[in-house]
């Protein structure tokens, strides 16, 4: 059955036999079990498939302390094709515009002079449930209740893992489009929450032409990077393509957390750094690799001069352009010094997430490599992580064997 099909079925299940109130949260919860409803699984899949599929319009703030401030965005969604988000400041003035259409993504800034700027475009699922797959492999789905949300039936789910260490999460989903209208997630801890909510929605039959116009000074502009600008960030499919593309040994952990698996590999050009995420689905991983030779800094093989580091007043050396992006938001300016089973590593902790650090000498004498562990999970784990960092074995080229690793 398609998505489509699919989907239109849960909406009549649910919406026509399902929707009971809060008094009957407990029948629902029955209904589910005894097969007369789809599963939360199910539900939770609906959401990801329509998510691109909709048309509403509506304004949504954020929640919790991930932001020093509580943002609202007024968006705009008409299918995949076009979108438009406005960041609204304390007056309700639109303070920043991102504008998708057809592939290609424009941001606007009133902060910023130049007017309209095209950036490369994203596509695909957004948030945790970009890797479903891994979360339903990793987190178990359950129906916690069902409620009125702006006046719309909603189920309301909960997403959990047995593993100790993982965040957790509770997400509204309304149950005549598969919208998800509210999240609430939570840090392994319990300490620190954060997520959205729609404060107005609507789904209008059109939606204003005028809202999704191309700017027009870089309507002719082609797709992709501007003139002369190196692209922000570059992704590769394997270890062994990112080894070759950059002038630095390439490190890996030898150790990854139960459920997590490789989901991103890429060069962050213009802070010069590496970059390997994992997930397990809700929660992530980054791991950051940079040269730590003072004033060097990573190359794209064939092109240009390396970025250059400037010393920042009251540090010792040049400050990494990584390093300057955390201090301006506000995370960690120092790490502790610990010995963990034999080796040293620095840790930091700011809001809800840890940072390990480790620098290794590899390749070349004399070169060391600066990496960083962070993520929203158990700190041993991060520790284990980050010591079992090896150095990764490009294969020679026409070999067919896949890169190697080596212990330290």
């Amino acid at each position: 059955m398609r998505a489509g099909s699919r989907a239109l079925v849960l909406v009549m299940v649910l919406t026509g036999g399902l929707w009971v109130g809060g008094e009957g949260a407990g029948q629902a919860g029955r209904g589910l079990a005894e097969g007369l409803a789809p599963t939360p699984e199910e539900l939770l899949r609906a959401m990801v498939e329509r998510a691109e599929e909709l048309r509403y319009q509506g304004v949504r703030r954020s929640l919790g302390d991930w932001e020093p401030t509580a943002h609202r965005m007024r968006l705009y969604r008409d299918g995949a094709e076009r979108v438009r988000f406005e960041l609204l400041g304390d007056g309700d003035e639109t303070v920043r515009i991102m504008l998708r259409v057809e592939g290609r993504s424009w941001l606007w800034s009133a902060r910023e002079s130049e007017g309209w700027r095209e950036r490369p475009g994203r596509s695909g699922p957004r948030g945790p449930w970009r890797h479903l797959d891994l979360l339903l492999r990793n987190y178990r789905v359950e129906l916690l209740r069902q409620e009125e949300f702006l006046g719309r039936p909603t189920a309301v789910l909960r997403v959990a893992s047995e593993r100790a260490h993982r965040p957790q999460a509770r997400l509204w989903v309304d149950l005549g489009t598969f919208l998800n209208v509210k999240l609430e997630k939570t840090s392994p801890s319990g300490d620190r929450a954060f997520g959205f909510e729609f404060v107005e929605l609507s789904f209008p039959d059109l939606i204003e032409e005028t809202v999704f116009a191309v700017p027009a000074e870089t309507q002719e502009r082609p797709a992709g990077r501007r003139p002369g600008r190196r692209e922000r960030s570059q992704r590769f499919a394997t270890l062994a393509e990112l080894a070759r593309a950059v002038e630095l040994p390439v490190v890996v952990p030898k150790v990854v957390p139960g459920g997590f698996a490789e989901t991103d590999i890429s060069l962050l050009s213009r802070m010069a750094v590496v970059r390997i995420g994992y997930s397990d689905g809700l929660s992530e991983i980054s791991f950051y690799q940079a040269r730590r030779d003072p004033g060097a800094a990573l190359r794209h093989r064939g092109e240009g001069r390396p970025t250059e580091r400037t010393a920042q007043p009251g540090h010792s050396g040049p400050e990494s352009p990584m390093a300057a992006r955390g201090r301006r938001r506000g995370w960690p300016a120092g790490f502790e010094e610990v010995d963990w089973q034999g080796v040293t590593l620095r840790v930091a902790r700011a809001r809800g997430m840890t940072f390990v650090r480790r620098t290794l000498s590899v390749g070349e004498p004399g070169v060391q490599v600066r990496t960083t562990v962070v993520g929203e999970i158990g700190e041993d784990e991060l520790k284990a992580m980050s010591a079992s960092l090896v150095e990764y074995q490009v294969p020679a080229a026409g070999s067919g064997v896949s890169g190697q690793r080596r212990a330290e």
